[in-house]
Protein backbone atom coordinates (compact mmCIF):
# COMPACT_ATOMS: atom_id res chain seq x y z
CA UNK A 1 0.00 0.00 0.00
CA UNK A 2 1.50 3.50 -0.97
CA UNK A 3 0.02 6.80 0.18
CA UNK A 4 0.56 9.43 -2.50
CA UNK A 5 -0.21 12.63 -0.50
CA UNK A 6 0.77 16.44 -1.09
CA UNK A 7 1.50 17.27 2.30
CA UNK A 8 2.22 15.49 5.49
CA UNK A 9 -0.10 17.16 6.95
CA UNK A 10 -4.33 17.15 6.52
CA UNK A 11 -6.97 19.19 8.10
CA UNK A 12 -10.06 17.33 9.73
CA UNK A 13 -12.95 19.10 7.62
CA UNK A 14 -15.20 18.11 10.24
CA UNK A 15 -13.72 20.34 12.92
CA UNK A 16 -13.37 23.42 10.49
CA UNK A 17 -16.09 25.39 12.17
CA UNK A 18 -15.27 24.93 15.33
CA UNK A 19 -11.58 26.16 14.47
CA UNK A 20 -13.44 28.91 12.86
CA UNK A 21 -15.85 29.99 15.64
CA UNK A 22 -12.63 29.63 17.74
CA UNK A 23 -13.17 25.99 19.65
CA UNK A 24 -10.19 24.32 18.29
CA UNK A 25 -6.60 25.08 17.61
CA UNK A 26 -5.31 24.22 14.53
CA UNK A 27 -3.02 21.59 16.87
CA UNK A 28 -6.87 20.02 17.09
CA UNK A 29 -7.95 19.94 13.48
CA UNK A 30 -4.76 18.15 12.02
CA UNK A 31 -4.14 14.81 11.20
CA UNK A 32 -0.55 13.79 10.51
CA UNK A 33 -0.83 11.38 7.56
CA UNK A 34 2.87 10.45 7.42
CA UNK A 35 2.61 8.56 10.83
CA UNK A 36 -0.65 7.93 10.42
CA UNK A 37 0.72 5.72 7.44
CA UNK A 38 3.55 4.32 8.38
CA UNK A 39 1.80 3.17 11.25
CA UNK A 40 -0.10 1.29 8.63
CA UNK A 41 2.57 -0.16 7.57
CA UNK A 42 2.08 1.90 3.91
CA UNK A 43 4.53 3.68 2.22
CA UNK A 44 4.12 7.26 2.54
CA UNK A 45 5.31 9.44 -0.70
CA UNK A 46 5.16 13.33 -0.53
CA UNK A 47 4.42 14.42 -4.02
CA UNK A 48 1.63 15.43 -6.09
CA UNK A 49 0.22 12.64 -8.82
CA UNK A 50 0.44 14.84 -11.92
CA UNK A 51 -1.30 11.86 -14.53
CA UNK A 52 -2.30 8.48 -14.75
CA UNK A 53 -1.25 6.12 -17.30
CA UNK A 54 -4.35 3.63 -17.65
CA UNK A 55 -2.91 1.62 -20.17
CA UNK A 56 0.21 1.05 -18.56
CA UNK A 57 -1.23 1.13 -14.96
CA UNK A 58 1.24 3.31 -13.43
CA UNK A 59 0.36 6.63 -11.53
CA UNK A 60 3.01 9.82 -12.86
CA UNK A 61 4.49 11.42 -9.68
CA UNK A 62 5.60 15.13 -9.46
CA UNK A 63 9.76 14.93 -9.27
CA UNK A 64 9.12 10.89 -8.36
CA UNK A 65 9.63 7.76 -10.28
CA UNK A 66 6.01 6.64 -11.68
CA UNK A 67 4.33 4.03 -9.36
CA UNK A 68 2.70 0.93 -10.81
CA UNK A 69 -0.84 -0.21 -9.71
CA UNK A 70 -3.17 -2.94 -9.40
CA UNK A 71 -5.86 -0.80 -7.93
CA UNK A 72 -5.92 3.23 -7.38
CA UNK A 73 -8.17 5.13 -5.11
CA UNK A 74 -8.25 8.73 -5.61
CA UNK A 75 -9.43 10.62 -2.53
CA UNK A 76 -9.88 14.29 -4.22
CA UNK A 77 -11.58 16.19 -2.00
CA UNK A 78 -13.20 19.55 -3.75
CA UNK A 79 -12.17 22.65 -5.20
CA UNK A 80 -14.28 25.44 -6.04
CA UNK A 81 -15.99 27.10 -9.46
CA UNK A 82 -16.01 30.59 -10.51
CA UNK A 83 -12.24 31.54 -9.66
CA UNK A 84 -11.72 32.86 -12.83
CA UNK A 85 -14.37 36.03 -12.51
CA UNK A 86 -13.18 39.78 -12.20
CA UNK A 87 -11.11 40.56 -9.54
CA UNK A 88 -12.30 37.43 -7.21
CA UNK A 89 -8.94 35.73 -7.04
CA UNK A 90 -7.33 38.62 -5.84
CA UNK A 91 -10.01 39.60 -2.91
CA UNK A 92 -11.34 36.85 -1.91
CA UNK A 93 -10.51 33.82 -0.19
CA UNK A 94 -11.09 30.13 -1.02
CA UNK A 95 -12.03 27.33 0.97
CA UNK A 96 -10.58 25.00 -0.67
CA UNK A 97 -7.84 23.42 -0.66
CA UNK A 98 -9.27 23.70 2.88
CA UNK A 99 -5.69 23.03 3.96
CA UNK A 100 -4.86 26.61 2.74
CA UNK A 101 -8.20 28.09 3.62
CA UNK A 102 -7.11 27.44 7.05
CA UNK A 103 -4.19 29.50 7.64
CA UNK A 104 -6.12 32.42 6.05
CA UNK A 105 -8.84 32.18 9.07
CA UNK A 106 -6.51 33.45 11.38
CA UNK A 107 -5.20 36.15 9.01
CA UNK A 108 -8.68 37.57 8.47
CA UNK A 109 -9.61 37.50 12.18
CA UNK A 110 -6.27 39.74 12.63
CA UNK A 111 -7.82 41.96 9.58
CA UNK A 112 -11.26 42.11 11.78
CA UNK A 113 -9.23 43.14 14.98
CA UNK A 114 -7.06 45.65 13.16
CA UNK A 115 -10.16 47.75 11.28
CA UNK A 116 -12.89 50.18 13.44
CA UNK A 117 -15.02 48.23 11.32
CA UNK A 118 -15.55 44.93 9.37
CA UNK A 119 -17.92 43.37 6.80
CA UNK A 120 -17.47 39.76 6.09
CA UNK A 121 -19.30 38.28 3.13
CA UNK A 122 -19.79 34.61 1.74
CA UNK A 123 -21.00 33.89 -0.98
CA UNK A 124 -23.34 30.61 -1.32
CA UNK A 125 -25.63 29.97 1.36
CA UNK A 126 -25.68 26.14 0.90
CA UNK A 127 -25.06 24.10 4.03
CA UNK A 128 -21.09 24.67 3.70
CA UNK A 129 -22.01 28.69 3.39
CA UNK A 130 -24.17 29.06 5.93
CA UNK A 131 -22.64 26.98 8.16
CA UNK A 132 -19.44 29.15 7.72
CA UNK A 133 -21.23 32.63 8.09
CA UNK A 134 -22.84 31.32 12.08
CA UNK A 135 -19.10 29.80 12.96
CA UNK A 136 -17.16 33.66 11.76
CA UNK A 137 -20.05 35.10 13.79
CA UNK A 138 -19.61 32.57 16.82
CA UNK A 139 -15.76 33.82 16.38
CA UNK A 140 -16.35 38.13 16.48
CA UNK A 141 -18.84 37.37 19.54
CA UNK A 142 -16.18 35.10 21.41
CA UNK A 143 -13.54 38.05 20.24
CA UNK A 144 -16.04 40.88 21.61
CA UNK A 145 -15.65 42.41 17.87
CA UNK A 146 -19.19 44.06 18.06
CA UNK A 147 -18.41 46.40 15.25
CA UNK A 148 -17.93 43.04 13.01
CA UNK A 149 -20.59 41.95 10.89
CA UNK A 150 -21.19 39.19 8.90
CA UNK A 151 -23.53 38.62 4.71
CA UNK A 152 -24.64 35.72 3.87
CA UNK A 153 -24.93 35.63 -0.14
CA UNK A 154 -27.07 33.26 -2.28
CA UNK A 155 -28.01 33.38 -6.00
CA UNK A 156 -31.20 31.36 -5.77
CA UNK A 157 -34.22 32.37 -4.13
CA UNK A 158 -33.67 31.39 -0.50
CA UNK A 159 -31.08 30.15 1.45
CA UNK A 160 -30.49 26.22 1.42
CA UNK A 161 -31.32 25.42 -1.72
CA UNK A 162 -32.56 21.78 -2.26
CA UNK A 163 -32.81 21.10 1.50
CA UNK A 164 -36.67 21.73 3.29
CA UNK A 165 -38.03 24.74 3.50
CA UNK A 166 -38.40 23.90 7.15
CA UNK A 167 -34.96 23.98 7.44
CA UNK A 168 -34.21 26.98 5.31
CA UNK A 169 -36.96 29.04 7.66
CA UNK A 170 -35.29 28.29 11.07
CA UNK A 171 -31.71 29.38 9.51
CA UNK A 172 -32.88 32.05 8.49
CA UNK A 173 -34.94 33.32 12.00
CA UNK A 174 -31.68 31.99 13.49
CA UNK A 175 -29.44 34.17 11.48
CA UNK A 176 -31.60 37.42 12.17
CA UNK A 177 -31.14 36.23 16.05
CA UNK A 178 -27.16 36.23 15.83
CA UNK A 179 -27.38 39.59 13.64
CA UNK A 180 -26.35 37.64 10.19
CA UNK A 181 -27.93 39.45 7.61
CA UNK A 182 -28.96 37.60 4.44
CA UNK A 183 -29.24 38.75 0.61
CA UNK A 184 -30.73 36.26 -1.85
CA UNK A 185 -31.27 36.90 -5.59
CA UNK A 186 -27.40 38.23 -5.99
CA UNK A 187 -24.43 36.59 -7.71
CA UNK A 188 -21.49 38.02 -7.56
CA UNK A 189 -20.00 38.98 -11.10
CA UNK A 190 -16.64 40.67 -10.08
CA UNK A 191 -14.67 42.04 -7.24
CA UNK A 192 -12.86 44.68 -7.06
CA UNK A 193 -11.67 47.99 -5.07
CA UNK A 194 -12.99 51.56 -5.10
CA UNK A 195 -10.81 53.78 -2.59
CA UNK A 196 -11.85 56.73 -4.32
CA UNK A 197 -14.79 56.27 -2.59
CA UNK A 198 -13.58 55.15 0.63
CA UNK A 199 -14.55 51.82 0.29
CA UNK A 200 -11.29 49.01 0.60
CA UNK A 201 -13.71 46.93 -1.36
CA UNK A 202 -16.65 46.13 -3.53
CA UNK A 203 -18.33 43.03 -4.92
CA UNK A 204 -20.24 43.53 -8.08
CA UNK A 205 -23.42 41.46 -8.22
CA UNK A 206 -26.77 41.80 -10.44
CA UNK A 207 -28.78 44.75 -9.54
CA UNK A 208 -26.18 46.65 -7.73
CA UNK A 209 -22.95 46.72 -5.75
CA UNK A 210 -22.41 45.53 -1.94
CA UNK A 211 -19.41 46.90 -0.32
CA UNK A 212 -17.34 44.58 1.97
CA UNK A 213 -13.78 45.05 4.09
CA UNK A 214 -12.72 41.22 2.49
CA UNK A 215 -15.20 38.50 1.14
CA UNK A 216 -14.85 34.90 1.98
CA UNK A 217 -15.99 32.24 -0.60
CA UNK A 218 -17.68 29.29 0.09
CA UNK A 219 -18.24 26.66 -2.70
CA UNK A 220 -21.76 25.06 -1.97
CA UNK A 221 -23.58 21.62 -2.77
CA UNK A 222 -21.29 18.69 -3.67
CA UNK A 223 -22.73 18.82 -7.77
CA UNK A 224 -20.11 19.34 -10.48
CA UNK A 225 -22.55 22.51 -11.44
CA UNK A 226 -25.01 24.52 -9.83
CA UNK A 227 -27.61 26.36 -11.01
CA UNK A 228 -29.21 27.47 -8.26
CA UNK A 229 -25.98 28.93 -6.80
CA UNK A 230 -23.39 30.16 -9.42
CA UNK A 231 -20.76 29.07 -6.77
CA UNK A 232 -20.70 25.10 -6.85
CA UNK A 233 -18.27 23.05 -5.62
CA UNK A 234 -16.33 21.45 -8.10
CA UNK A 235 -14.04 18.01 -8.16
CA UNK A 236 -10.60 18.20 -8.73
CA UNK A 237 -11.17 15.44 -11.20
CA UNK A 238 -14.68 15.73 -12.60
CA UNK A 239 -14.49 12.85 -14.39
CA UNK A 240 -14.77 10.66 -11.38
CA UNK A 241 -17.96 11.62 -10.42
CA UNK A 242 -19.15 9.45 -13.05
CA UNK A 243 -18.96 6.79 -10.42
CA UNK A 244 -20.94 3.19 -9.02
CA UNK A 245 -22.19 3.09 -5.76
CA UNK A 246 -19.36 1.21 -5.02
CA UNK A 247 -17.24 4.10 -5.38
CA UNK A 248 -15.80 2.43 -8.54
CA UNK A 249 -15.54 4.73 -11.93
CA UNK A 250 -17.79 3.07 -14.39
CA UNK A 251 -14.98 3.51 -17.57
CA UNK A 252 -12.35 1.46 -15.80
CA UNK A 253 -12.96 -0.84 -12.43
CA UNK A 254 -9.29 -0.38 -11.09
CA UNK A 255 -9.95 2.60 -10.06
CA UNK A 256 -11.64 3.80 -6.60
CA UNK A 257 -12.78 7.60 -5.77
CA UNK A 258 -13.81 9.48 -3.04
CA UNK A 259 -15.44 12.74 -3.27
CA UNK A 260 -15.21 14.68 0.22
CA UNK A 261 -18.21 17.60 0.47
CA UNK A 262 -19.52 19.92 2.81
CA UNK A 263 -22.60 18.13 4.69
Amino acid sequence: LTVVVDRPMAVYSGMVPGFVAGQYSLEDIQIDVQGLARKAGALWLGAKATRLDVSARRLHIEGAPSLSYDTVSFDVGSTVSGWDRPGVKDHALPTRPIGDFVPGVDALIERARSRAEFRLVVVGAGAGGVELAFAFRARFERLGLRSASALLLEAGPRVLPGYPGSAARRIEENAHARGIAIRCGTAVAEARKLASEGVHLVLVAEGGTTPVRIPVRDPTGALVEDASTGWSMMTALPCFMASLRRLDCRSCSMFFCVVLANS
